[in-house]
């Protein structure tokens, strides 16, 4: 006999069937609305486990807007270019380019995914904001950093399912989003030098702010670097207490990542975030490039923040802090920003 327990469990799963069966799209917003966006990890096949009914011509197409000015287009093979790929023994096999939004693929039954490298060409200044177009469509998934096109420049790559078609299905397919940042310029501003500090532990504070130069906007920073000038060690200040801000994220000498070295009349402290801007930041002990996006009727001052703990034993002492920004653009050129000031003891 049946307990009234397990026969109400059996009940609300065949309700739960039956409505995921007149909903089958349920599935498919759940796995977007729910996931955490990331890098994968490798470059297998999502999808490997899908059953693929369908063979023949699949027309996969794309649309581009920028992620914070949503009302701003960009023209596909222009402003960015997507190849697509097969894997054959894990190995992209290249297939077409988009060409005017659109791309025919021929499907056939051992394909379950395919690959779509979008590309920033050469003088085109934007950003590929991977995670939105991850979001973008249920077939779309989490990119992976790659270079299949083998032009020495890394991008993303996006897994596309191509199942869930029925072989009497007639020349189907599907639109997909591309978002991309505008790439902005970035201003380091010059506060005024500290003084007055006296002798002792003493803190000094020296507070830069970047500023971009146009609304909707965005830079991504992989590298900082502050130089204390005095002299062959870090005597005159106290570098556990001491740390540096980077748009909210707290960084203390020697440690996090920001580590210093001893170069005789300098003394260097050098935060490598990332390679390029495609590794983004996540947390303290997974760091990536740092965004700072200019959102529309948003704030466009980005906080460096800089506090030591001075040590001077004389008059007339000082320090003389220069810090360094560095972007990169999305073919991997970088800029850097600097700016100094003096933490002076009188």
């Amino acid at each position: 006999m049946i307990s009234k327990g397990v026969l109400g469990v059996v009940v609300i799963a065949v309700i739960l069937a039956a409505y995921i069966g007149m909903n089958p799209s349920i599935l498919e917003r759940a796995s977007v609305t729910d996931r955490n966006t990331s890098l994968a990890d490798d470059n297998g096949d999502p999808n490997i486990t899908k059953v693929q009914a369908y063979k023949g011509p699949l027309d996969v197409n794309n649309r581009a807007s920028d992620t914070i000015e949503t009302s701003t287009v960009y023209t596909d093979a222009t402003n960015y270019i997507v190849n697509y790929y097969k894997k054959v023994n894990d190995t992209p096999v290249f297939i077409i380019s988009s060409a005017s939004n659109t791309a025919a693929i021929d499907i056939e039954l051992a394909d379950k995914s395919i690959w779509a490298e979008v590309v920033i060409p050469s003088g085109q200044a934007f950003y590929l904001d991977g995670a939105n177009i991850a979001a973008s469509h249920p077939r779309v998934g989490d990119p992976t950093i790659c270079d299949f096109n083998n032009d020495n420049v890394d991008t993303y790559c996006f897994p596309i399912d191509v199942t869930g078609y029925t072989k009497d299905d007639n020349n189907p397919g599907f639109t997909w989003f591309v978002r991309l940042f505008d790439e902005g310029s970035i201003t380091l501003n010059s506060p005024a030098d500290s003084t007055g500090l006296g002798q002792g532990k003493v803190s000094c504070s020296v507070d830069w702010e970047a500023s971009m130069d146009n609304e909707g906007d965005a830079e991504f920073v992989t590298k900082v670097v502050l130089t204390l000038n005095q002299t062959e060690s870090s005597d005159l200040w106290f570098p556990q207490d001491s740390w540096l801000k980077i748009d909210g994220e707290k960084f203390t000498f020697d440690e996090d990542g920001l580590n210093g070295v001893d170069k005789a009349s300098t003394y260097t402290y050098t935060l490598k975030l990332s390679n390029d801007y495609l590794k983004q930041w996540q947390d303290i002990n997974n760091q990536g490039a740092i965004p700072l996006k200019y959102l529309i009727n948003g704030d466009n001052e980005f906080d460096f923040e800089m506090r030591i703990f001075t040590n001077f034993d004389a008059a007339d002492e000082a320090i003389e802090a220069t810090l360094a920004i560095t972007t990169e653009n999305a073919q991997g050129s970088s800029t850097t920003d600097t700016d100094a000031v003096k933490c002076l003891e009188t």
